[in-house]
């Protein structure tokens, strides 16, 4: 696989748990359970690689264990 096509995977996975994490709510989405949807492709280190990037870009917000839409996520439908 390419650096290219990891960087597109990483994308596509990317934009699935934001799509789990929105759907979820208020319930908000475990975190335990968002991994172990991705870790066939990412290891754990990558999966909070991830995560934490899309804490930085403002997309999503950790509390406890789960992970929760903000507004920026909330709106962007």
């Amino acid at each position: 696989m390419t650096t290219q096509e990891q960087e597109d995977l990483i994308v596509v996975i990317a934009a699935g748990i934001l799509c789990v994490v929105r759907e979820k709510g208020t319930s908000g989405a475990p975190a335990g359970h968002l991994y172990a949807a991705v870790m066939s492709w990412l290891n754990l280190d990558a999966f909070e690689i991830v995560m934490a990037k899309l804490e930085q870009m403002g997309m999503v917000v950790k509390r406890g264990q789960c992970y929760y839409a903000t507004q920026k996520l909330a709106g962007a439908r």
